[in-house]
Formats: structure tokens, sequence, C-alpha cells
């Protein structure tokens, strides 16, 4: 997580804006890179966005309690300071957020010193509440067929 400033900073200064709320057809568009790149499963950040938010719209920002989820990834931002939250809404950045972290909870899952049953999937560090019925969402979701002419 110590690069995910950067992470952010980079996929925020990429060129061409995309619109706020996106098809399917987008978020695969955004998505196929950022998994090859963080080598997740093709499909994974796709499947995670429909989970998320199923709206595809990269402004929603949930407030809760501690904090808020922001974007296509529902990203948790504590306090909510707005430059975050703004930058979070943007789907390029929210994406390669979503795919440091997921990225990030297979490593932590990978740790022999890691808990005995905290990971019920290898990206199950990337939901704070029930992980073992998140990741069954998530499977069901990358399951589900892809559109052949939605491209790689």
């Amino acid at each position: 997580m110590s690069y995910l400033w950067l992470v952010l900073l980079l996929a925020w200064a990429a060129p061409a804006p995309v619109p706020l709320v996106l098809d399917a057809r987008a978020v695969h568009r955004l998505a196929g890179p950022l998994e090859a790149r963080h080598q997740l499963p093709r499909g994974l950040l796709r499947a995670v966005v429909r989970c998320e938010d199923p709206t595809w719209n990269a402004a929603v920002v949930a407030v809760r309690p501690w904090g808020c989820a922001v974007g296509l990834g529902q990203i948790a931002v504590r306090r909510c300071p707005p430059w975050s939250v703004w930058l979070l809404t943007r789907a390029r950045v929210n994406l390669a957020a979503s795919a440091e972290l997921l990225a990030d909870s297979r490593r932590r899952c990978r740790d022999p010193k890691s808990r005995p049953g905290a990971c019920p999937c290898p990206w199950a560090h990337y939901d704070w509440g029930d992980r073992t019925r998140w990741c069954r969402r998530v499977t069901r979701a990358l399951r589900t067929r892809i559109p052949p002419d939605w491209g790689a």
C-alpha cells in the first residue's frame, strides 16, 4: 500500500478524460491493462466493480460512519478529505487503486504469517466486512460470461 499514492497520481495524470457513468465495455477496456500489470485474473476488476457499484457510476460516494466509499471500486477513504474523494471519482484512478488493493490483498494472503482462515479467497482483504460472503459474490460475478465483442 505504500505505493498507492503514486499509482493514484500516475493514473490521475493519464490523458483522455473518462465519463462518470461507464458501460461495462468501458470498464473492461480500462481494467484489462491494470489486471495484466498486477497479474490479477482476467475480469476480476470488472467483477469487483459489478459487486461494489452495480450502477457503473464513477462518481458514487457512499458516506459511512468511518468515512466514505468512493467510485467504481468503492474505495474506502477515512474522514472523506475532498481532494481524495475528487481524485477517486476519476474512473482510471479508482480502478488503478482497486487493482493495487487487490494485488496487495493477494500478497497478504500468501504471507505465511497470515492468520489461518483469514483469506477465503486471494483478494479477501479488499473488503472490510464479511470476507467469505464478499468472496462468494465476486467469484460468482467473475464466472459470468464475457460477451465476445467486449475485446480483451
